[in-house]
Parts: C-alpha cells; structure tokens; sequence
C-alpha cells in the first residue's frame, strides 16, 4: 500500500453543494439563502466585509448577499490602509513577502502600475499564469515555496498573490469559503471550497482570485473566514 503512486484527497469534488440555478457571469449581485439539513445546523457560517453582507432567518438559516466590486467603484473611494495592523503588511511563515525571490517577482510583475488597483490586477494576472502546474498535489506550501515550484492549487495562488502584494505595499490577507462553478465533476450548478485573496484598496478589502483568473470577482463566492495567517495555518 505505501508504494502506491500518492492519490491526494480531492476534497474539492467530494465536498459540493448544489444550488438551484445558473449564476450569470455578469451577474453584479447575488443573493444566497444557506439552509441546514432538517434538524440540523449549519456547519459554517459567513463572514461580514465589505462587500458581503449576512441576515439571520428563522430555522438557523442565513441570507447572504454578495456584490461584485467594481473598478470604478473603487477608484472614486477616498479610503486608506493606515488603521490596519501590521499582520496585514508584513511577511509571517506562510506568507513570506520578504523572501527575496517572491520581492523579484513582485517588481516583475508591478511594473508600469498607474494606481493600487492596477498594481493589484497585474501581481493577480501575474500570479495566474506564473503557477503553471495546476494540481492538487501540494500540501500548503508558503509562497516562497510556491515561488520556487510554480505549482499548486487554489491555496497556493491564494498565498503567493497575497506575499506579492505585501511586498508590493498593498496590505492582504487569505479567504477561505465557497465558489460557484457553473458544471464540475458531472454536477451543474454547484458551490465547492475555495481559496482566494484579499488586498486592502482604499479602505475596503476587496477580492482577487489568482486560480480562476479574476481580478473584479463576480459575486459567485462566499467568504467563511478570513485570516493574515499570521497565527492560523491554512489547515485551520
């Protein structure tokens, strides 16, 4: 048994909820009703932020309204970083953003940045086609690791794009939760877990998903927890 070629647990496929119909792909808001199994409770419950808002209904289930963050949008907000603590702007274990590999790459790809959000979509755009080996065949690697190996999953774009912007200035955190895919594993209409980023844009933290190449994310995710894992790990 212990010589067998390594099977990495596809959590992604085995783990799918699905929903009663088709999100567009222009869709700019979506409103998701999370009911638990007769007699039970949710396992999870969303997290509140900028752009996702959360209501208790009756019977132990939530509203969750989510909303797609617009360039425009954001580039009109007055906003700052400086009341955020510095877990958010420095490099910790996993999210080593002083590695001087993951600084190289960082300057490489910020290159010809006219403002935060577009230095924020080109270290993503960077990030999606720098990770060239998509699999599951990492198990959490830091992002100098990542930096190295140009392989992993979504945690692995998550980490990397999120020490990238740290040592581009631009203060982020991980989000772990649930993505829409429109058809996967002979299922349509489904949600599965998922990784992505968050940077801090002029007072709002807002999405960017390396792995599914988004940089103004449609509002097909949820958010169960955010973390700067600077004292969590990506197991948690």
């Amino acid at each position: 048994k212990a010589m067998e070629d390594f099977a990495p647990t596809d959590l992604f496929t085995k783990s799918l909820l699905t929903i009663d119909r088709n999100i567009p792909s222009k869709a700019t808001t979506v409103v998701y009703e999370l009911r638990p199994k007769k007699g039970g409770k949710l396992d999870f419950q969303p997290e509140k932020n900028d752009f996702q808002a959360v209501r208790a209904l009756e019977g132990g289930a939530v509203e969750v309204t989510v909303k797609r963050a617009q360039r425009e949008d954001l580039l009109k907000a007055k906003g700052h970083s400086g009341g955020l603590g510095l877990e958010f702007k420095k490099g910790n274990v996993m999210i080593d953003s002083d590695d001087p590999h993951v600084v190289r790459l960082s300057q490489r790809a910020a290159r010809g940045s006219r403002n935060a959000f577009d230095l924020a979509h080109r270290l993503r755009h960077f990030v999606s086609h720098y990770v060239r080996v998509k699999n599951l065949d990492v198990g959490f690697a830091t992002a100098s690791e990542v930096a190295r190996s140009r392989e992993g999953d979504c945690s692995e774009h998550a980490v990397l794009l999120a020490a990238m912007g740290r040592a581009s200035g631009l203060p982020s955190r991980v989000v772990a939760g649930l993505v829409y895919v429109p058809e996967l594993a002979g299922k349509t209409n489904v949600m599965g877990y998922h990784m992505w980023t968050q940077f801090h844009l002029r007072g709002r933290w807002v999405d960017f998903d390396a792995a599914l190449g988004e940089s103004e994310c449609a509002p097909t995710r949820i958010a169960l927890m955010t973390s700067s894992l600077e004292d969590s790990s990506l197991t948690e």
